[in-house]
């Protein structure tokens, strides 16, 4: 049926495939066919890889972070003033090799006793051991190690350099190199930036000399103590005065923690404390 006239017949087994079926075996059997496959494929999976490894990139309206930050106005009633920008100095500590946390009891921290050693620097003497630290012993002192030794060095080094500062410059260096940039210290930098007398000494300073210290609470990343002190010279010297003082584990060091202004610093009733007994030679 349907057979051209005058054509042969053929009986054609049914379970063999037709002609289209032939041609397109032959094509997807083909070395030709097999090479563009696979250059497809190469292309598809590179412009993937190219899209998870290489993301567009974003415009962010925030201003730069290393932009100069600028310059506060100071309002009188004379002609406006603009006060200098005080230099945005980043920490000493920021060299400091990284150290590991090691937790300590309470007990340990409140009985440990140290054989501390006491150098000159800039004209007082501040304490150093192979078990405190500091690493780096040209001024500013950082690199105190991550232990409450460590932590009790760095905050009586920076009780003691601070009363030696002799002008507000010295005060500020010091301080933006050795403070935390948590608490109080942006507050403590902006109103500098408007009067940067405010950290001079006002009057003939009597000379002070650390006495002892009590812990009031340590972990690997916090410190916080009162240190004892009491004044050589002066209408007040020979009495004991006790200052509350905080440093947080940060760039790898004890950096202070600046206080904030309504904090009581000087503790009161310091005489009936009991403190440990530990400061330079008289």
């Amino acid at each position: 049926m349907f057979r051209r006239k005058g054509a042969p017949a053929e009986d054609r087994d049914p379970r063999q495939p037709g002609r289209l079926r032939r041609a397109g075996q032959w094509y997807m059997a083909s070395t030709g066919t097999l090479v563009a496959s696979a250059t497809l494929l190469c292309i598809i999976l590179a412009g993937g890889i190219y899209l998870v490894l290489v993301p567009a990139p974003t415009v962010s309206d925030q201003p730069s972070r290393s932009a100069a930050r600028p310059a506060v106005t100071v309002a009188s009633g004379a002609p406006e003033q603009v006060a200098p920008a005080l230099p945005a100095a980043d920490p000493a500590a920021s060299l400091c090799p990284k150290q590991r946390r090691v937790d300590m009891s309470p007990e340990t921290v409140v009985l440990a006793m140290y054989d501390t050693q006491w150098e000159q620097s800039g004209g007082a003497l501040v304490p150093r051991s192979d078990g405190g630290g500091p690493a780096t012993t040209t001024a500013p002192r950082s690199c105190f190690t991550r232990t409450p030794e460590g932590a009790l060095y760095s905050l009586a080094t920076f009780f003691t350099q601070s009363t030696m500062a002799t002008d507000a410059a010295a005060r500020i260096t010091l301080t933006q190199a050795r403070a935390s940039r948590t608490g109080a210290y942006q507050q403590l930098m902006d109103a500098l930036q408007v009067d940067p007398n405010i950290a001079a000494n006002v009057g003939a300073q009597p000379e002070l000399r650390i006495t002892g210290y009590r812990w009031i609470g340590y972990t690997p990343d916090t410190a916080h103590l009162e240190l004892r002190y009491q004044a050589m010279t002066g209408a007040q010297a020979g009495v004991p005065i006790a200052m509350i003082l905080e440093a947080t584990w940060e760039s790898n060091d004890w950096l202070i923690v600046v206080p904030s202004p309504n904090a009581v610093l000087h503790q009161p009733g310091s005489a009936q404390t009991t403190f440990t007994p530990w400061g330079p030679p008289a």
